[in-house]
């Protein structure tokens, strides 16, 4: 039961923590897509997408990802054998790779804050497909297990990654393209 648990709450968190992590990139290109208004413009977005996203961060997304974290080690407490199983090694990696992106869009808050950022709009699009990415492949880990093929795996991810990467420089010519035509 204990089990059962941690598993539910391990998947809401998990739920929230990637809410709040696609929507936090998200207010990032907003952020930056406001460096091409107006003074006056800026001067009511930036902090408005400032204090947004230092709430998403500190209120939302940061304790998301500390329920996934506490019930998922909760589950390896009471399951310690799934620490010996290769598709659950491989799960934590990307977990850990997660983690880092959390923490570097922690960082990102308070370069924005500090006005040291100099991301464009686009690279934060790409950014955020960074976790999509690792969204991907952690749930094919969870769900296919020891039937996951490694190498079709890692071929299909690269895939995905390659279409996520085409799919965003076409977004951006058509964007620029209807800007143009204005």
């Amino acid at each position: 039961m204990n089990y059962l648990v941690f598993k539910s709450l391990h998947i809401i968190g998990v739920v929230s923590w990637f809410a709040g992590l696609f929507y936090l990139v998200r207010l990032f290109v907003y952020y930056a897509e406001t460096k091409d208004k107006s003074p006056a413009e800026q001067d009511v977005l930036q902090p408005q997408y400032l204090i947004m996203m230092e709430r998403l961060f500190k209120i939302i997304t940061t304790p998301a990802m500390i329920i996934t974290v506490v019930a998922g080690g909760g589950m390896l407490v009471l399951h310690s054998e799934l620490l010996a199983a290769n598709w659950m090694q491989a799960k934590l990696v990307l977990v850990f790779c997660l983690l880092i992106y959390h923490w570097y869009c922690g960082k990102i808050i308070r370069q924005i804050s500090s006005q040291s950022d100099h991301w464009k709009s686009f690279r934060f699009r790409l950014f955020n497909e960074i976790a999509t990415l690792l969204l991907v492949a952690i749930v094919f880990l969870a769900v296919m297990k020891n039937g996951f093929n490694a190498i079709y795996g890692i071929l299909g991810f690269i895939l995905l990654g390659l279409i996520i990467f085409i799919a965003a420089k076409w977004y951006k010519k058509s964007r620029e393209r209807k800007l143009k035509s204005k």
